[in-house]
């Protein structure tokens, strides 16, 4: 790609004790940064990052904000906050609220395995708060949607000047699907239980509907089980995603967990499927609740239920998919879109 150079600090190989403390803290990717940053022209350059807490770690965001350059951070999840990145109690199978890093956070496991697995999580977050200091420090930071700004705002600094750049969707125009004559209510992702594919399941079962899952993963075999009838795929590439939802009545988007982004629901509306959606993911911005779709509680079944039921009707489906084609055509999501207000945000950095 030309005016890109790609530097790779080749540690893909390290494992055990080593990869753990290099993903708390990273010195060699911190040195080769600001062995970079001291050759370059600082008064016209902006460092942006996005996905550092792998590999990289909070080292790159010290060193980038240390050099004086103004540093963005897009937020494409919690980790910012959150040790385990999602604010998500995987025992309890609900949102959490306790306080990251505060006493209960620490003690309590919350992830999906052992309270071991836990340990490199705080070590991360804790290098991150106390070492780096990103989230008082950072100066820039960009969202991917208003529901994640929301959650994540009260824990950045008060002089952060905050930006909304949503993710792009590369999709092509083609005509509305006739989702009023078509019958399955699609789920895409991985079949999870922060995902609530068996809340899916069983709600078409009680609603009389049909379901069809695209995607795998642990809960595949409940989902069977609660619901015989219900179609599952696996995954499927690009093109058979959306030869699916072209023929699909509407979709479904249950996470019970703070999604920052689904772009599956995006995908779905550009075929002007109405989308039923719970309130606690970022889907919720997608749909205006009686017209473009329905927005129910996360995680209640009976809500859920009523929803897929009000969706057997022809006429309703109809003009809920009229109505969510053209306004998504009306303004695709595009990646030309997406770099025209990234190229926005950093003239207004740069202005500064």
């Amino acid at each position: 790609v030309k005016n890109l150079t790609v530097h790779c600090t080749d540690q893909g190989k390290l494992s055990g004790m080593e990869f753990h403390k290099t993903r708390m803290w990273n010195e060699a990717s911190r040195a080769a940064l600001m062995n970079y940053l001291s050759q370059i022209d600082a008064k016209d350059t902006i460092i942006h990052s996005h996905c550092y807490y792998g590999m990289l770690s909070s080292s790159i965001i010290d060193a980038a904000i240390s050099s004086g350059i103004p540093t963005l951070i897009t937020m494409h999840d919690y980790g910012i906050a959150c040790p385990q990145r999602n604010f998500f109690h995987y025992g309890e199978n609900k949102i959490c609220h306790r306080k990251p890093l505060s006493l209960s956070c620490i003690c309590t496991n919350c992830t999906s395995g052992s309270m071991r697995s836990k340990i490199p999580m705080i070590a991360v977050s804790m290098a991150q708060r106390h070492r780096a200091r990103v989230a008082e420090r950072v100066d820039f930071v960009a969202f991917v949607s208003e529901f994640s700004q929301e959650i994540l705002s009260p824990f950045l600094n008060s002089n952060a000047r905050q930006f909304l750049v949503q993710n792009p969707v590369d999709v092509t125009q083609t005509p509305r699907a006739t989702n009023e004559s078509n019958s399955e209510f699609v789920f895409i992702g991985r079949m999870v239980a922060e995902k609530a594919p068996v809340q899916v399941a069983l709600a078409a079962r009680e609603a009389g509907v049909k379901a069809l899952f695209i995607g795998d993963g642990p809960e595949r075999e409940e989902v069977l089980r609660v619901n015989p009838d219900a179609e599952c795929t696996g995954w499927l590439d690009a093109a058979g995603v959306h030869e699916r939802l072209s023929k699909a009545r509407a979709f479904v988007m249950p996470s019970i967990w703070y999604e920052c982004s689904p772009l599956s629901t995006i995908e779905a509306q550009a075929h002007g499927l109405p989308v039923i959606v719970a309130d606690t993911n970022a889907s919720r911005e997608a749909v205006e609740n009686g017209a473009t779709g329905l927005i129910y509680n996360g995680g209640n079944l009976e809500q859920l239920i009523d929803a897929m039921v009000k969706l057997r009707d022809n006429a309703t489906v109809r003009q809920m998919s009229e109505t969510t084609y053209e306004r998504f055509w009306s303004s695709p999501p595009s990646m030309d879109r997406h770099l025209d207000r990234l190229e926005e945000v950093y003239r207004e950095i740069s202005a500064k």
